[in-house]
Parts: C-alpha cells; sequence; structure tokens
C-alpha cells in the first residue's frame, strides 16, 4: 500500500466515523418526533407539525440554520 492509500484510508475512515455520528442524530431527532406525535391531542410540540408539513425545508433550517427556501 502507497502513503497515498494510506492517507486516503485514513480520510475515508474519519469520514466514514463522522457520517455514522450524523445517522445517529437524525435516528434520535426521528424518535423525539415519534414521541411527539404519539402523545394525546393538544400535548405535541409544533416543531412535530412543522417538521412533517415540509421536512426539506424545515429540516435545513433545524440542522443547518439557514433558509432553505431561498
Amino acid at each position: 500500500m502507497t502513503a497515498n492509500d494510506n492517507d486516503e484510508l485514513k480520510r475515508l475512515r474519519r469520514e466514514n466515523a463522522r457520517l455514522g455520528e450524523g445517522n445517529e442524530t437524525h435516528r434520535e431527532a426521528a424518535a423525539h418526533f415519534a414521541r411527539e406525535l404519539n402523545r394525546p391531542c393538544g400535548q405535541g410540540s409544533a416543531a412535530a407539525a412543522i417538521v412533517l408539513d415540509k421536512p426539506s425545508i424545515h429540516h435545513a433550517r433545524l440542522f443547518k440554520g439557514g433558509d432553505a427556501g431561498s
């Protein structure tokens, strides 16, 4: 294995770990919103309704702090 191969392997392993952390964050968020939606009427959060209304736009706002509509 060349030095370039070793560097690429290290980079890919770091990226894989970072992506795995992102997946865990998404699983935790999904579980949170699922619990909110399973509450009796009147006790759910407004955020759950917003995210379900337009997931792509609100996902960008919630997780990146930007406006996906621009």
